[in-house]
């Protein structure tokens, strides 16, 4: 399966208004969690050497950091024990709501959760 353009839009909605996460303070804390996303996504890549993907390395990057933004406001949070075995991306992004909350949820006012929560990266990763 070849990701849609509508599920390409929903990530890229997604992505565009945690922008407000970048005008906070001096620190471009949406670039920075995309960025920590999509080092981890080349190496997983390089891991699964040879294998088609139905979305760029970038695209994975833009849907791991709204998801991890996401499941931090739906409540999700893990412990100081976690630490060695959950993604650094993980921890981050809930510091980011814990923190900065409310922009967060001004941000994604609109957003259509539903079509966020239907996307499965294992389908969208199929070539």
């Amino acid at each position: 399966m070849t990701i849609t353009a509508q599920q390409k839009k929903t990530i890229e909605d997604a992505y565009v208004r945690l922008g407000a996460l970048n005008n906070i303070t001096w620190t471009g804390y949406r670039d920075q969690l995309v960025n920590i996303e999509k080092e981890l996504e080349r190496g997983h890549r390089r891991f699964c050497h040879g294998r088609s993907y139905g979305l760029t390395v970038a695209q994975a990057a833009k849907y791991f950091a709204a998801k991890h933004i996401i499941d931090a406001m739906n409540g999700q949070q893990y412990d100081i024990k976690s630490y060695l075995h959950v993604k650094k991306s993980c921890f981050l992004a809930q510091s980011l709501v814990a923190n900065y909350g409310d922009t967060i949820k001004e941000a994604m006012d609109g957003f259509d959760y539903d079509s966020f929560a239907a996307l499965d990266y294992c389908e969208l990763v199929e070539a």
